[in-house]
């Protein structure tokens, strides 16, 4: 993306991110087109392309935003809980994440859906990192892990989660209720192999 430098060129910019992304949950991801979008920002294709260059540009742009504001969004949800158990914290994260990509269906079909090209899915790698940042940041557990390495159990606790959104989302169009109790039930379970700060919702 060529960035802009005056304010109507911002704005002009906020459009076309903004059209890319009312145009996504309601088609494929691979018939976007940049005439498409520049119809739905009621601009000119050569205004769009002033900017960015194919609409792989834009869905980057487009995503980058959804990953930042996913863990910042769930990350605020924890600023003023009163507990600092990890098995609150989870469930807290957990249901902040769900809620978020429910009420983003194109952040949710961009970044979890099926159709989702591979070099945003590489994307997920970052917000995995970013996921385990978090739960870090608000719980200090005692195993013995480098925090944020492949080892660390909260990277993969990140990569579990996604993985079962996305597949709740590529087989309903959302987070159902069903795969958000699963959810909580693996990453307890999962977490609770690591510490003793955590039990399994099963109680297993």
């Amino acid at each position: 993306m060529r960035a802009p430098v005056r304010l109507r060129g911002r704005a002009r910019v906020e459009k076309i991110v903004a059209a890319t992304a009312a145009l996504l949950p309601d088609r494929e991801i691979d018939d976007l087109s940049i005439a498409m979008i520049a119809d739905r920002a009621a601009i000119g294709r050569s205004s769009v392309y002033e900017y960015f260059p194919t609409v792989s540009a834009i869905l980057h742009v487009l995503a980058e935003r959804y990953a930042s504001e996913v863990v910042a969004r769930t990350g605020r949800l924890l600023v003023d809980l009163d507990s600092h158990k990890l098995g609150d914290i989870v469930d807290i994260l957990l249901d902040g994440s769900a809620d978020f990509w429910n009420a983003e269906p194109a952040a949710a079909k961009l970044l979890l859906g099926s159709d989702a090209r591979f070099s945003l899915k590489v994307m997920i790698k970052d917000l995995h990192r970013a996921g385990a940042a978090v739960y870090h940041q608000w719980h200090k557990p005692d195993w013995p892990y480098q925090p944020m390495s492949d080892e660390d159990p909260f990277c993969t606790l990140s990569v579990l989660q996604y993985a079962l959104y996305a597949e709740s989302v590529q087989r309903h169009g959302r987070i159902t209720d069903h795969f958000r109790q699963q959810t909580k039930l693996v990453a307890h379970a999962y977490l609770a192999r690591f510490t003793t700060a955590i039990r399994p919702l099963d109680g297993a």
